[in-house]
């Protein structure tokens, strides 16, 4: 009986060193997963990658759509040319800024907006944010020592992105983005675009001086009474003929319905429309 008390103690001591040896094992691997996560957020989101928008302006032949072969297509269809555009399917992606294809983290898409148009995407979903140079290693800094205001001097360094949330996070240049999708409504008159903004504070009239300045306007369909309203939409065919190919909507950042406040030219309420 002595003997068998005197080797359950020696188990036990054994158990003891083995549980603590796993333990360290595990610790280990832990903390070389965080450190290889940080690594590699470091190296994409580092200081020295400041500008993390790898995306550049497209040609025309990388901005070809797929369903330029039809001639007599709308939206890659003739089915579609008759209908009112509230009558057809659009095929959205949101958040289309965000993608691994432009080194996003945690991005929402793999492939970017550009290649989403060419597959047969007809409308994107973009935010616009007010970036001031900061990554990702500067947010995760931030949210750790819970500084989450801007200083004076960042402020003046701001400027406009499309982001997710943060421009820390990943970021497209507003000027890249709608100078290629001002390419591919220039390669493909068959095709009828819908840019969605869910607009970020302080953004509304830098999205809108962007937007005039990238030539889109000549494309821009227009109401009426040119104040945002609209009682009957035009079919496919009739924005491709007038050219009038590409719809904005937008909503927060200061816009409003258009049907009780003053919507910026060209720019619908998106919830006059969408419910």
């Amino acid at each position: 009986r002595q003997h068998l008390t005197q080797s359950n103690i020696l188990r036990y001591r054994h158990y003891i060193r083995t549980m603590g040896c796993c333990k360290n094992v595990i610790a280990s691997l832990v903390c070389t997963a965080v450190l290889c996560g940080a690594g590699v957020a470091a190296y994409m989101y580092g200081p020295w990658n400041k500008d993390n928008d790898s995306g550049s302006e497209e040609t025309t032949t990388t901005l070809t759509a797929k369903s330029s072969t039809c001639k007599n297509c709308c939206n890659g269809l003739e089915s579609n040319c008759d209908l009112p555009i509230d009558q057809v399917t659009w095929a959205m992606v949101h958040n289309a800024m965000s993608s691994e294809y432009d080194s996003f983290y945690a991005a929402n898409n793999d492939l970017s907006l550009e290649k989403a148009l060419v597959a047969g995407y007809r409308g994107l979903m973009l935010d616009s944010c007010l970036c001031n140079g900061d990554t990702i290693v500067d947010v995760i800094q931030d949210f750790v020592t819970g500084n989450d205001e801007d200083t004076e001097e960042n402020a003046e360094e701001q400027y406009l992105g499309f982001c997710h949330g943060t421009c820390g996070a990943g970021s497209r240049k507003p000027e890249t983005v709608l100078n290629n999708i001002k390419t591919f409504l220039d390669v493909n008159p068959n095709e009828v675009l819908i840019l969605e903004f869910e607009v970020g504070e302080g953004t509304l009239e830098l999205l809108y001086e962007a937007i005039n300045d990238s030539g889109l306007e000549k494309y821009v369909l227009r109401d009426e009474e040119n104040d945002g309203t609209v009682t009957t939409w035009p079919t496919l065919q009739q924005l491709i003929s007038s050219n009038r190919r590409l719809l904005l909507f937008a909503h927060n950042g200061g816009m409003e319905s258009c049907e009780t406040s003053t919507c910026p030219e060209g720019i619908f309420y998106t919830y006059d429309h969408f419910r």
